[in-house]
């Protein structure tokens, strides 16, 4: 799974009966392995024991069969994939039967068996419970994440299957401690998404570069656009870089703060790491600004606001923008886009991006076009079918484009000078 689908698991919990977390013990030595799967590891004496020894004395380099996947191996994750999902598929199976003769309405939903896949997206499961409404559950490697009315009933069938550790409330997922607090009505939850913790080892590992420059205070915006003065003077200057030999270390580890709850980093990462090959004296200047942006901003936090009663008017709004050849070195436009669920009160961000297009617009039209159509075939129709699942009802996905001649276009479904624009140019 991915980050988008455990943020909008938990704001389906908020919206519903809360959401919960587990991870599974062990995960990759779970499974048996196929029989007809014959692999042989050789055992150091420093593990064998007492009755290993005695069985193989007398013997030269003996090996042993290897019966269940082990952490390292190429394969293990797919095997551990493929026994999670037929696990969850056959769990409590005979329950829906049950449910059909007592939900005259409902007989075509409640006759499936188990945890059911949701088409196109890997790892994420569900199914209706006893009482009717849908539960979800997501796992990305050994962590899960299950929400919905009474979906706290479901653990127990999966932990007569899968060792899993206690269920507990959502607290901190793949990094992102996650904070709820009741809101002014019994109906109103709201929620918190931090890295506090995380940014603060980006810093430790600035610091640790030898001659790091210091960084300064104040610092309120994240990316440091050059002055033509800077762009003649530093952009040449390869050879005497600080932090050319670690730049991609470093842009990795707030990479995946910006994939996880900063998204207000992600266009200044993506600057910065199209020159990871070809480093110099500007870049360093950048990446300071950008470190010293994160110490500024180390305690930053998304806030998210969920109103139960807006369960059946909550809708998905998606942002697309784009610029044109807004850097010095490249007139190739930048696609960038936001997404969440809301309504009145609700407010809960799901999905982000920042990406170089692949090719030159030649429009401000053009280059908008690009990012409607980029969020709207992987982002927004993926995320409506999700929430429609989970809701129970199809879920309306609103685009907000604020470039005029870009509605037109997509309203009417042509232009003629737009005709030059082929899915080829643009991946």
């Amino acid at each position: 799974t991915n980050m988008c689908a455990i943020r909008s698991v938990v704001a389906f919990g908020e919206l519903t009966g809360g959401s919960s977390a587990a991870d599974a013990e062990a995960a990759y030595i779970q499974p048996l392995l196929d029989n007809s799967i014959h692999l042989y590891v050789s055992i150091p004496d420093s593990l064998l024991t007492p009755a290993m020894k005695a069985a193989q004395r007398g013997m030269r380099q003996p090996v042993y069969r290897l019966r269940r996947p082990l952490y390292g191996w190429s394969r293990s994750g797919n095997i551990w994939e493929k026994y999670l999902g037929g696990t969850l598929k056959n769990i409590d199976a005979n329950y829906e039967a049950d449910l059909a003769s007592k939900l005259v309405n409902s007989v075509a939903k409640a006759t499936q068996s188990g945890w059911l896949p949701v088409e196109n997206w890997p790892q994420t499961f569900w199914k209706r419970n006893r009482t009717g409404h849908i539960n979800i559950l997501t796992v990305y490697v050994d962590d899960f994440v299950m929400a919905g009315v009474n979906h706290r009933d479901e653990w127990k069938a999966i932990e007569s299957q899968i060792i899993i550790s206690k269920p507990e409330v959502v607290n901190r997922v793949l990094g992102v401690h996650f904070n709820f607090e009741k809101g002014p009505t019994p109906n109103i939850r709201h929620c918190t998404m931090d890295m506090d913790n995380y940014a603060q080892q980006a810093l430790d590992m600035y610091k640790s570069v030898p001659n790091a420059p210091m960084l300064r205070n104040g610092i309120c915006y994240p990316w440091h656009e050059p002055t033509k003065e800077e762009i003649a003077n530093l952009s040449d200057k390869v050879d005497s870089t600080i932090f050319g030999h670690c730049a991609a270390s470093l842009l990795m580890k707030l990479l995946y703060a910006a994939r996880m709850v900063r998204l207000d980093i992600c266009y200044a990462i993506n600057n910065l790491s199209r020159y990871v090959s070809r480093w110099n004296a500007l870049c360093d200047k950048q990446l300071v600004h950008l470190f010293a942006y994160i110490k500024n901003t180390r305690q930053t936090k998304l806030h998210a606001t969920c109103d139960r009663n807006e369960l059946p008017s909550i809708e998905l709004h998606a942002y697309p923008d784009a610029d044109l050849a807004w850097t010095f070195d490249s007139t190739r436009a930048t696609s960038g886009g936001f997404i969440h669920i809301g309504g009145v009160n609700t407010f809960f961000q799901l999905d982000w991006f920042s990406k170089r297009q692949t090719a030159t617009a030649h429009s401000t039209t053009e280059a908008e076009l690009i990012a409607a159509s980029k969020i709207l075939r992987e982002s927004l129709v993926p995320l409506m079918s999700l929430w429609s699942l989970m809701l129970d009802r199809d879920v309306k996905g609103i685009i907000h484009e604020d470039n005029m001649s870009t509605i037109e276009v997509i309203k009417t479904g042509y232009s003629a000078k737009l005709r030059h624009v082929m899915p080829r140019h643009y991946r």
